[in-house]
């Protein structure tokens, strides 16, 4: 990387960090461009230079959260050799990607369009394939150990499961004082009620 591109790639990076504490902190509509120029320090000329829109900005933001996903994911499976453990794991880790990475954890389930000519985009797609394949492959893990049902549909199954995970977290997160009051639950403990009932569907 020469000194330009350098420079182009530390304007984008802050230019993302001053746009997601935005989007967080006001939701991606209520978020404008001269919002972003104002809390980037740039004027919204310099902006444009390296994101046509506010739009690209997001799907920019959502394309980082993939590959955080994607590198959580392939760790968890190298870590980790049993089915059981690796499923677990896995939705331990989308806790913790959940709270400390909010904004990342909300664009996981994003509607991409597949037939857009937009490169970011299709990159998008992409990385969203690969995680699939990740999760396939730990899914046929447990079909050949006899851990899960081998009648399980593929890419059904994925979606299922994936979006059953980031539900099970929101709402232990938005009635976590619901769930203290009325079932004596914590979060925690409806949570890891929720991952576990939701394995004993795939069995």
């Amino acid at each position: 990387m020469d000194k330009k591109e350098a420079m182009a790639q530390f304007h984008q990076e802050r230019i993302i960090e001053a746009a997601e504490r935005l989007f967080l902190a006001n939701g991606i509509e209520a978020t404008t461009m001269d919002m972003i120029a104002r809390e980037a320090n740039y004027s919204k000329t310099t902006i444009y230079n390296y994101f046509s829109s506010k739009q690209e900005i997001y799907y920019t933001v959502t394309y980082q959260s993939f590959l955080m996903e994607k590198k959580i994911l392939e760790e968890v499976l190298e870590r980790e050799q049993d089915f059981f453990d690796q499923y677990f794991s896995i939705c331990q880790s989308m806790v913790v990607f959940q709270k400390n990475y909010p904004l990342y954890f909300d664009t996981l389930l994003e509607t991409i369009d597949i037939n857009s000519d937009e490169p970011i985009l299709n990159a998008i797609y992409d990385i969203g394939e690969e995680i699939n394949g990740i999760l396939q492959r730990m899914l046929e893990k447990g079909i050949e150990e006899g851990q899960i049902s081998a009648d399980i549909k593929f890419p059904e199954v994925i979606y299922i499961m994936w979006s059953s995970i980031a539900g099970i977290i929101t709402m232990a997160n938005k009635k976590e004082d619901y769930f203290t009051q009325t079932l004596d639950m914590s979060m925690t403990a409806f949570r890891n009620y929720g991952f576990k009932l939701l394995l004993q569907g795939l069995m």
